[in-house]
């Protein structure tokens, strides 16, 4: 039975939301159609460019996406108190970005004297507008809409365009999180259309290590282990003098941004993801390897770091990652956890329960 998505969504359980929305039939609308001949990659850059857009005006994260031929997912963090922080002419203004306003905001905006009826008008409209700037649903509501009018526009129709509303998927802890965000950024990779997490255009993988060699190129041998990840050079640079070296055009894929994680350089919040960067990169390569079917990778005996500080049993790990999509539908964490959250919703029991051993801590 169809939930209440405020159900599903409440930030009080958990801030960190992953979201799943998927083309209308499975249609290839955002990819190469093999049906039809037709290639509409070019949409999944309007996914990652509205991504950019809604992240500067929410108060609302990204942690993780990627953007496939049918359907996307984003891993979102709500960042209330942020809302909370904002002025209310920080909030009138951050709404307009988006959506047209009102005439009594507007004339308050421009400090044109306000009787007391459209003071009123106004003041509800800030808390109201306030409310959805913290808001997962409002934030895939404009994700979603203008995806839709921008392709049934260029394809000259009408009609629907995603499959129906957006899947959220409350994570409950840390290590779901982690899961969670390993799962998203492997997409490409277990549907063979990328070898590589640096080669998996429109996802945060790809923009993470991006963004982290950009900031490391004095100390190349900081990057990641040549033998995990390789930097494909072109030939053109490989001939340039080393001083001329990485200052070629990058890939024109756009990158959204993207929480930082704890103890980045780079970092520009007070609000991180609870991990290493390099550990996750090291993570997602080694996961990468274990789960593809065309190679003989194996999982390493010396485990990450964030591995052995989170204490996951590394067999349970690989299962719980190939596995991921259908194990969890409507929560991930431990079996405690999720156990709370169906109580918490009046639900006996969720999907996904009996397989919370292959996540929990050891």
């Amino acid at each position: 039975m169809t939930r209440a998505r405020k159900e599903l969504i409440s930030v009080e359980t958990t801030p960190y939301y992953h979201c799943i929305v998927r083309c209308v039939r499975r249609a290839f609308l955002c990819g190469h159609d093999p049906y039809s001949g037709k290639n509409y990659d070019h949409r999944k850059q309007w996914v990652v460019v509205r991504l950019q857009q809604l992240a500067s005006i929410f108060s609302i994260d990204v942690c993780a996406y990627a953007v496939m031929s049918n359907h996307y997912h984003v891993v979102l963090h709500v960042d209330q108190p942020k809302a909370n922080r904002w002025s209310e002419r920080e909030v009138a203004e951050r709404w307009k970005q988006i959506f047209n306003g009102h005439p009594a905001v507007d004339a308050w905006l421009a400090d044109d004297a306000l009787d007391e009826a459209e003071q009123s008008i106004v003041d509800a409209l800030l808390t109201t507008w306030r409310k959805r700037l913290s808001s997962i649903s409002w934030f895939m509501r404009c994700m979603n809409e203008t995806i839709a009018r921008q392709s049934n526009e260029e394809d000259e129709c009408k009609g629907r365009f995603w499959e129906g509303r957006f899947k959220s998927q409350p994570l409950l802890d840390e290590v779901a999180l982690l899961a969670c965000m390993t799962y998203v950024d492997l997409n490409p990779i277990r549907a063979g259309v990328a070898e590589l997490p640096e080669t998996s255009d429109f996802t945060s993988i790809q923009s993470r290590l991006h963004r982290y060699t950009q900031l490391n190129k004095a100390n190349k041998s900081a990057i990641i282990k040549a033998d995990q990840i390789k930097k494909r050079v072109s030939d053109q640079e490989r001939a340039l003098p080393e001083e001329q070296q990485n200052t070629l055009p990058q890939s024109n894929v756009p990158r959204a941004p993207i929480m930082p994680f704890n103890g980045c350089a780079h970092k520009t919040s007070d609000v991180v993801i609870p991990f290493e960067e390099l550990d996750y990169f090291e993570l997602v390569e080694m996961s990468g390897r274990a789960i593809r079917d065309d190679k003989k990778g194996f999982i390493s005996d010396e485990m990450p770091s964030l591995i052995e500080r989170f204490g996951i049993d590394s067999e349970r790990w690989m299962h719980s990652i190939k596995r991921y999509g259908s194990m969890f539908t409507v929560a991930a964490s431990c079996r405690e956890k999720i156990d709370a959250f169906a109580k918490k919703n009046k639900r006996r029991w969720h999907k996904g329960v009996g397989c919370t051993d292959l996540v929990a801590h050891v």
